[in-house]
């Protein structure tokens, strides 16, 4: 082969060597790897962690759900809509509601 006939070739590897580069980028973004990455290694969770760390230090308070809302199984579990009836007939915010003898609200 001559000097030309490999340019040609390296210049050829070159571009197909571009082309599968932007391929495997654009797969990357679009399969979402780095968020698999960060579920797997376990960097999501202290990302979060981290997130509801600051919110709670800098006050932040997230809607509670109604007992209305507790009943229907939206927003708690049956042990925290038992609290949620005690706050509330402390504070005296909400009629107080007792469950029937027996019912534990599930």
């Amino acid at each position: 082969m001559t000097i030309e006939q490999w340019h040609h070739l390296s210049v050829a590897a070159f571009a197909l060597s571009s082309v599968f580069l932007a391929i495997t980028l654009s797969l990357f973004l679009i399969l979402k790897i780095p968020r698999m990455f960060e579920e797997m290694t376990g960097l999501a969770k202290k990302k979060a962690m981290h997130k509801w760390m600051k919110e709670r230090k800098m006050g932040v308070k997230r809607r509670k759900g109604t007992v209305k809302e507790a009943e229907k199984g939206r927003k708690t579990t049956a042990l925290r809509l038992e609290e949620r009836r005690e706050d509330e007939q402390e504070s005296g915010s909400v009629a107080a509601y007792h469950l029937p003898d027996g019912d534990d609200g599930s």
